[in-house]
């Protein structure tokens, strides 16, 4: 609960289940750090499942409207 992690990860922590982290919950951390890691004017390509940045609630909307 650091600064540095609430910037880090501006729309939230999605909640993993220990069973299932290779699930579409992880890919909202990864963009999330990539964001982050980027300079202002910095590019960054990143492919993600089919449907991950259409999702229209919660984490997945906030990142989602990054880009719009």
């Amino acid at each position: 609960d650091s600064k540095e992690n609430h910037e880090r990860f501006f729309a939230g922590l999605p909640n993993v289940p220990k069973k299932a982290k290779d699930k579409m919950a992880i890919y909202s951390l990864f963009l999330q750090h990539i964001m982050h890691s980027l300079t202002k004017n910095g590019k960054a390509a990143v492919v993600v499942p089919t449907g991950f940045i259409t999702a229209q609630s919660g984490i997945d909307k906030k990142i989602s409207d990054c880009f719009n």
